[in-house]
C-alpha cells in the first residue's frame, strides 16, 4: 500500500493536510487535520474536494474514512461532500465512530 500526503495551502499558508492511502482502485483517507486557527472557515470542504479531485485523476473508484462520532464538524463536512455512513463502529456497545464512503464517478 502506498500513500500520498495532500496539503491545503491558502494565501501561501499551510492550513491543513490529509493522507490518502492507496490500495488497488480504492483510497483510504486518514490523518485529516485543519489547523485550529483555520477551523470554521470552510477549509475542510476545500481539503476534501482536493482529495476527491486527486483520487478521480488517479482513477480510484471509492474513498473510505473513519471519523469519531463526537467530531460533528468533520461528519458534517464529509456528508456535505457526499460521503455516506456505511457502518457504525462500537466498542463494548458504545458508539465511538463511523466508517464513511464515497463512490467516485469514473
Amino acid at each position: 500500500m502506498s500513500s500520498k500526503k495532500i496539503t491545503l495551502i491558502r494565501h501561501k499558508v499551510n492550513v491543513g493536510y490529509a493522507t490518502l492511502e492507496l490500495e488497488d482502485d480504492s483510497g483510504f483517507i486518514s490523518d485529516v487535520k485543519i489547523y485550529k486557527k483555520y477551523r470554521g472557515r470552510g477549509y475542510c470542504s476545500k481539503l476534501v474536494h482536493k482529495i476527491i479531485t486527486t483520487a478521480t485523476k488517479m482513477k480510484l473508484k471509492t474513498l473510505t474514512l473513519h471519523v469519531s462520532s463526537t467530531n460533528g464538524p468533520a461528519i458534517k463536512c464529509y456528508k456535505n461532500n457526499n460521503f455516506k455512513i456505511i457502518r457504525k463502529n462500537y466498542n463494548k456497545r458504545v458508539l465511538f465512530g463511523y466508517t464513511m464512503r464515497l463512490k467516485l464517478k469514473s
